[in-house]
């Protein structure tokens, strides 16, 4: 949204002119305090931050008093916190009966706060479902953290190729046995050597491999 005005004030009251002036003044404040706006309203619409902005526009969008608003990439800018208060201003609007409907690339904002989630591609819906679906079963489109964590059914192969890069041996907590790892090349871990090798290297290097920690003397 273009800013024409000097204040935020004054921006505001561009959508009550119809209103007697008392109603505009109450209704300015009113809006002014959904939006976290109260000690800007005497500030140029361009001297404020750009999260301060968002909600500046948001708020002339929202004396219009429409049922359903359309945001696209309303979290450009915003920090952390701010984006929890537009969250806040979002989830007001819904008690109070309205429709939101976002575009972001912000997947994580979405994930925590979004009742519904499309993926768009090529013109069509690619994918949809609630948050919780939606992210953790999409390979394309997902949120950071859940990159990071592999599924349940990955993480054991994950692990044991872990534990067998550092030349040690899976403890299975039932039974306590343990199960033998391929030997193979690995990195120790402290500096006095760089690299150790398995059977005549290791002895040479104090590198103990079949143990689960790879120690140099």
């Amino acid at each position: 949204m273009l800013f024409d005005r000097a204040t935020v004030r004054d921006e505001l009251r561009e959508q009550l002119a119809s209103l007697p002036e008392a109603e505009q003044a109450r209704r300015m404040q009113e809006m002014a305090c959904f939006c976290r706006l109260e000690g800007l309203l005497d500030r140029h619409p361009y001297d404020l931050s750009g999260g301060e902005q968002q909600r500046a526009a948001l708020a002339k969008l929202l004396l219009a008093g429409p049922e359903l608003l359309l945001l696209d990439e309303p979290t450009k800018g915003m920090d952390a916190q701010v984006k929890r208060e537009l969250a806040a201003i979002l989830n007001g609007l819904l008690e109070q009966g309205a429709t939101v409907v976002m575009v972001s690339h912000d997947v994580e904002f979405c994930a925590q706060y979004a009742d519904r989630c499309l993926l768009m591609f090529d013109g069509s819906i690619a994918a949809e479902g609630g948050p919780t679906d939606f992210f953790a079963g999409n390979h394309f489109y997902t949120t950071a953290a859940n990159r990071m964590a592999p599924p349940p059914a990955a993480a054991g192969p994950r692990r044991a190729g872990l534990i067998a890069a550092c030349g040690g041996t899976e403890i299975h907590p039932r039974s306590g046995a343990s199960r033998p790892q391929p030997r193979r090349r690995t990195c120790c871990t402290r500096r006095r050597s760089s690299r150790c090798r398995t059977g005549a290297a290791s002895a040479r290097s104090g590198c103990s491999a079949a143990s689960s920690r790879c120690s140099c003397s």
